[in-house]
């Protein structure tokens, strides 16, 4: 059944990760792909939007950075939520001072943070009971898609 833009399948749970430390965007993307998620990773507000409106049906969850060069993570999360007005968001960010207040179907990580609290965020957000630090039982899809940049 269709709900907000969003249709659950039984692949694997798709997260869009935004973030333009490319470093960090890779390592936290293949991290989540052996916890058994799908990655789509963005390092650009322009290129998540572009990403979102291509996999907006699949896209579960966003985990957005709140400094993207182009655009703060809180612009990003009003763009893509005229698209789909719930969508969960984990924000991060190394300052603990720019925490987001009122952003319904949110949390906030300050950086740094481990994957297995990470992901018992996620599946909060998403009322799935948490399996943080836990691997699949079948081999982890390892589909991570690294966007380039939009417009170049």
């Amino acid at each position: 059944m269709l709900r907000d833009g969003f249709e659950p399948t039984a692949s694997p749970p798709t997260i869009l990760l935004v973030d333009d430390q490319e470093a960090l965007c890779s390592l936290l993307a293949a991290g989540l792909c052996r916890r058994g998620w799908r990655v789509l990773t963005a390092e650009s507000a322009e290129a998540a939007e572009a990403i979102f409106r291509r996999h907006r049906s699949e896209i579960q969850l966003l985990l957005a950075d709140l400094r993207i060069p182009d655009l703060h993570g809180t612009e990003l999360v009003t763009r893509l939520r005229r698209l789909r007005p719930r969508l969960p968001v984990v924000f991060m960010s190394g300052d603990p001072d720019e925490r987001p207040i009122d952003v319904p179907h949110s949390a906030f990580l300050e950086k740094p943070f481990s994957l297995p609290t990470l992901q018992t965020k996620m599946h909060a957000l998403l009322g799935e009971p948490s399996m943080s630090g836990s691997l699949p039982t079948s081999p982890a899809p390892r589909h991570v898609v690294s966007s380039a940049t939009v417009g170049s």
